[in-house]
């Protein structure tokens, strides 16, 4: 369910941090490492699609942590 609001949430805002790392946080609890990775590349995408600004440092080094298990 939480996955559903994630979901909904980046539907109206790409650039949702919070959602982003939610989601990503959710498929880590899943075991679900591809779905991090594909997650984070969704918000790289979003930043470029959507507005050409930095990357959050501190969604990079949440994603960092998650993927150094």
């Amino acid at each position: 369910a939480a996955l559903v609001h994630c979901r909904k949430a980046l539907t109206v805002d790409p650039l949702s941090e919070f959602a982003h790392e939610e989601a990503m946080q959710i498929f880590a609890a899943q075991g679900r490492r591809e779905a991090i990775e594909r997650q984070y590349a969704l918000y790289l995408d979003s930043l470029s699609r959507f507005d050409d600004r930095p990357r959050s440092t501190d969604l990079q080094k949440f994603y960092g942590k998650l993927m150094a298990g």
